[in-house]
């Protein structure tokens, strides 16, 4: 590892400050700094070691820089630049590494268009027969959207060494434009919009979808402009067995088709990031569905009821004082608000019903790390009673009926048409039992 020790001589530059702001900024200027010394001194990269009295040393790779630079951090949290070198001082590395960093500073704020690739698909871990597939291309919120013909078949063997099944899928091809000061922060920019994209899917078709591949940004251009037609999808794994790769007696896929109402939906998601950080946290609770883990799927989607209920305050209640404290200001009347948002897309008695049954195991996950479902037994699917109380299993057929819940607040959040009725509207044991999880088809 470099050490200052290690140099010869030093030099501070731009003794008068940087005006870079290193909390906000600094990994930009970093970035255009050394996107600077590419161009001008064929730099390839750089080096970097932290160092024990404070700040980091940066060395360029490949090129003619052959000294380094060194960032420490204001009081004021501003960057403080020396330059390091061996031997002779190197006055033409000096004048490259102040002509970078006065560069940087010029750039901050300007960003670049990067287009990319990714491929989405139904989650291979849910419950997936008869696959879903998109029918015609469509454009959703500037991102295009080409589906496969063919089904993509994968292994299925979760964590067991003695079985294995395939999963059918039809991926689709996610093809967009983002934009950032450097190619990895504009792919950000595109995974966050792609995890939106399949949250949003997820509720518009009641399966989970999830990105399978990229984003990728595209580097091969023609007649200088990026290629954008879709690489070829692939209809197996690499190394899925010959044996395994057969169609016959697969069902036919099931067409998704997109409501009228969805472009508004994805501007509203854009614009209202407290409604796109609720679709995504519900999106995270169907893949714990899909892992079989009940109990904390059930908390994230009571989570996101919660926070639903409490988008009509502007400022939420807090205890005055009463018998167990005094004044304590804690926020009061989470459950009555969670019970008012059930009450959205159920009767009254219903929700408190499904309130009642839920809130308080909400509470048990949460705060003592109780199971309620068939977690402590691996999620097992072997059960033979019919009859008898079953509570892990009745658990279960709650966990659904919360998430139909949830699905059809969010829903209406996005002015999203409702549902068909379904298990949240379900009385019977055996209506909600064949109710399909996140990786069925929701009623």
């Amino acid at each position: 590892m470099a050490k200052l020790d290690d140099f010869e001589w030093i030099e501070e530059l731009f003794p008068e400050g940087i005006g870079v702001d290193l909390g906000s900024d600094g990994d930009e200027w970093r970035g255009h700094v050394f996107a600077h010394l590419a161009d001008v001194a064929e730099s390839s990269g750089y080096q970097m070691h932290s160092q024990e009295g404070g700040g980091y040393l940066y060395t360029p790779s490949g090129g003619r820089m052959t000294t380094s630079l060194l960032i420490t951090r204001s009081t004021n949290n501003r960057p403080i630049c020396h330059v390091l070198g061996r031997g002779e001082r190197n006055d033409a590395d000096v004048a490259t590494w102040v002509d970078a960093i006065d560069h940087a500073v010029r750039q901050l704020g300007e960003k670049k268009s990067y287009p990319w690739w990714a491929v989405i698909g139904e989650d291979p871990d849910a419950r997936i027969s008869p696959p879903i597939r998109m029918v015609d291309e469509r454009t959703v919120g500037g991102i295009r959207l080409l589906p496969a013909r063919t089904a993509f078949i994968e292994p299925r063997a979760g964590r067991s060494i003695a079985s294995s099944t395939t999963a059918r899928t039809f991926l689709v091809h996610a093809h967009g434009v983002s934009t950032g000061y450097a190619a990895h922060v504009a792919m950000r920019e595109a995974a966050r919009n792609l995890r939106i994209l399949c949250s949003l899917l997820s509720l518009i078709s009641g399966r989970t979808w999830v990105l399978r591949s990229g984003p990728s940004y595209v580097t091969r251009v023609a007649d200088g402009q990026p290629i954008t037609e879709a690489p070829t999808l692939p209809e197996y794994t690499y190394f899925l067995p010959e044996e395994m790769r057969r169609e016959e007696n697969s069902p036919e896929p099931i067409p998704l088709s997109f409501p009228a109402s969805i472009e508004a939906a994805w501007g509203k998601l854009l614009t209202e990031r407290r409604i796109a950080d609720l679709i995504v946290a519900f999106h995270e609770s169907l893949l714990l569905d899909s892992g079989g883990h009940d109990s904390y799927a059930l908390l994230g989607c009571v989570a996101v009821i919660e926070a639903i209920g409490n988008r009509g305050y502007k400022k939420l209640p807090r205890c005055k004082g009463c018998d167990n404290c005094n004044g304590c200001r804690n926020v009061i009347g989470a459950a009555a608000r969670f019970r008012d948002a059930l009450a959205r897309v159920m009767n009254a008695d219903r929700a408190k019903e499904l309130g009642n049954l839920v809130y308080g195991r909400r509470s048990d996950t949460a705060h003592e790390g109780v199971l309620h479902g068939i977690e402590p037994e691996f999620g097992a699917g072997f059960r033979f009673g019919e009859l008898a109380d079953d509570p892990p299993i009745e658990f279960g057929y709650t966990v659904r009926r919360l998430r139909y819940a949830t699905v059809q607040l969010l829903r209406n959040e996005l002015g999203l048409p409702d549902r068909l009725e379904g298990p949240a509207d379900a009385d019977a044991k055996g209506v909600i039992g064949i109710a399909s999880t996140a990786g069925g088809r929701m009623p």
